[in-house]
């Protein structure tokens, strides 16, 4: 028998214990206690990294004080908790067994670690999802000879649990604690050892982001100039703030630089690693405000890749409005996808080093602007290498879900196997829980679960996302697709919108999911200035949301020929459209308002047109 086994033995037995009459009887929770008990773990890395699991625990755990113990089930758990469909079928989908299981770990995980003096504990006993709540002095303490003394109170209570029952659970939950504390004070060190901005904690330069290679920008610090230049301890809060804002993106590395080094080139290497300076220079006036001006320099090449000036600042104004400004200047047009920072780098590492772990993070990067002719099976191919080589590169992971989420819009069926549909999910949790702070983590995570149903989450996960980085249109514009496909429709449509003014990356899902907002707020204005783009990219999602415009336009006759031509281009026919409409609009009712009018312009009518041919 395996050492797991034995564990998990004795977990199961530890479960039984803790939560057996005896104990119970012993001493109840009331249940503002296991509320606060709730909101601790809830606080924690173990669970706040992961949305789901979140949700799957606050819903059983209140579901059972509330009384309606037997209302939790499989069924309620994916329906209430999980977001998933009202046609979930747990007999086919093990979405809640595998959440379960991951729900126990990171909770032996909690208790053995930064929980471990935790007085009131949560169990999800195996074989149920009834929680069951055990105050921590009820643990049996060991008997061996070489244990350490108990105090008395310790004593008694040990006294009254089944000790020949639970010989084991010691041992095991010790063995736990210890491997918890363990990896606690490795993650401590290797955060300490990472961080090169100050206000940057978890998200900062890492040994796996140095094996990547990813683009480097060093920001030194403002140099005053002008006729009466701002105080020192202004242009220190606007360094602050640039560099916080900058160190917000995930796929460059923000340090900060003496000025006088950032103006030399180096030599940058064979491996298409890109490393970039950013200099300001605060210039005053006579009328008493002051100019920042901004310049880029690609350092390996020793040429001045961008400069910008933000006019009109006053160092008695707020000072967060005005370093808003600078930041909303600055980050988009240097680090946003089509940023030039970003640009140079990818372009750099694709010509010089495509194999690499940044040449593949490249790679997925142009697939997934559909701006190149490579296969998306080759690109993921690329991604499942550097995972596996580097497990802790969170964004390897991002980019992995959301090429595993591209595919299946790409194939015909539009419906991903139970499988590849586990492994976008797993892949885009991961993320998250190794980048708890990062925003690309968290918007595809919500992308993967508004796809897959999860339409609850989604929102969850997408407005963590643009808390974590206000900055980044890109997040903004995937979390607006996510808000209207949600039911959110208005706010996610203004989202949309304001993302695209601020230079979000241009491409034809996003046209889609305005049209569809067009169409589902009868909104004739916005429907009208989407033709000439959902025309201009044809896709199977703008031929969707082309058929959608044209009813909120009332022009019935195109809307029957942009009907029968996007049946007649669909592989599957009329069940695929359908299938589709609900992976773009998972939110109740809003699939069957767009399904109605598709069908009442014929849709169905359009099946026996694309049914394979039979034979030669």
């Amino acid at each position: 028998m395996t050492m797991g086994k034995i564990d998990d033995m004795a977990a199961d037995a530890g479960a039984e214990v803790q939560a057996g009459p005896d104990a119970a009887a012993a001493r109840i929770p009331d249940p503002e206690q296991v509320r606060a008990a709730l909101e601790r773990v809830l606080a924690s890395p173990e669970l706040s990294a992961s949305p789901r699991l979140s949700a799957f625990l606050r819903y059983v755990v209140e579901t059972a004080l509330d009384g309606r113990a037997e209302e939790i089930k499989g069924y309620t758990i994916a329906v209430e908790a999980l977001g998933r469909a009202t046609s979930f079928d747990p007999q086919t989908d093990p979405i809640v067994r595998v959440e379960a299981t991951r729900l126990r770990r990171a909770l032996d995980h909690f208790y053995a670690a930064a929980g471990a003096r935790e007085p009131l504990r949560i169990l999800i006993p195996r074989g149920s999802y009834v929680p069951a709540f055990v105050w921590r002095e009820a643990e049996p303490q060991p008997a061996s000879a070489d244990a350490e003394p108990a105090a008395a109170g310790d004593l008694s209570l040990a006294r009254d649990a089944a000790a020949a029952r639970a010989a084991a659970v010691p041992v095991a939950a010790r063995r736990r604690r210890v491997f918890g504390l363990i990896a606690a004070g490795l993650a401590a060190v290797a955060l300490f050892a990472g961080v090169e901005w100050a206000a940057r904690s978890d998200s900062s330069l890492r040994a796996d982001d140095e094996r990547v290679a990813l683009p480097v920008m060093e920001v030194a610090g403002f140099e005053a100039a002008g006729v009466e230049p701002p105080q020192r301890g202004v242009l220190r809060a606007f360094e602050e703030r640039l560099g916080d804002a900058l160190a917000q993106f995930d796929f460059i590395a923000v340090r900060e630089a003496a000025p006088a080094a950032a103006a030399l080139p180096v030599a940058c290497g064979s491996q298409g690693r890109s490393r970039f300076a950013l200099g300001t220079v605060a210039e005053g006036h006579a009328d008493g405000t002051f100019s920042l001006l901004l310049r880029v320099t690609d350092r390996c090449a020793g040429v001045i890749l961008w400069s910008r000036a933000v006019e009109g600042l006053k160092a008695d104004d707020d000072i967060a409005a005005s370093a808003r400004r600078m930041v909303r200047a600055v980050s988009g047009a240097l680090l946003e996808a089509q940023g030039v920072v970003t640009a140079r780098a990818l372009a750099t590492v694709r010509a010089e080093a495509p194999q690499s772990a940044y040449g593949c993070v490249a790679r997925a990067f142009a697939v997934l602007a559909r701006t190149s002719g490579e296969k998306p099976a080759a690109v993921r191919a690329c991604l499942d290498g550097v995972t596996r080589q580097l497990p802790g590169f969170a964004m390897g992971h991002a980019l992995k879900a959301m090429a595993l989420l591209d595919e299946a819009t790409r194939e015909s069926a539009y419906d991903p196997a139970p499988g590849r549909a586990a492994q976008m999910l797993t892949s885009a949790e991961r993320a998250v829980e190794l980048a708890p702070a990062s925003a690309y983590a968290a918007r595809s995570l919500a992308m993967v679960q508004a796809f897959l149903g999860e339409y609850r989450a989604a929102l969850d996960t997408g407005a963590r996302a643009l808390q974590l980085n206000p900055y980044d249109a890109n997040v903004a514009a995937a979390v607006g697709m996510v808000y209207i496909a949600a039911g959110r429709v208005e706010e996610g449509e203004s989202l949309l919108a304001s993302a695209e003014a601020d230079g979000a990356q241009a491409g034809p899902l996003k046209d889609a999911y305005l049209a569809l907002a067009a169409f589902l707020r009868a909104d004739e204005a916005s429907a009208l200035a989407l033709l000439p783009q959902l025309e201009l990219h044809p896709s199977r999602e703008n031929a969707l949301a082309l058929a959608l415009a044209f009813n909120a336009l009332h022009r019935p006759g195109d809307e029957r020929r942009a009907v029968a031509a996007l049946a007649g281009e669909a592989s599957g026919g009329p069940d695929t459209i359908r299938r589709m409409v609900h992976r773009l609009l998972p939110a109740p009712g809003l699939a069957d308002r767009a399904i109605a009018a598709l069908e009442a312009a014929g849709l169905g009518q359009h099946a026996a047109m694309v049914q394979p041919r039979r034979g030669g």
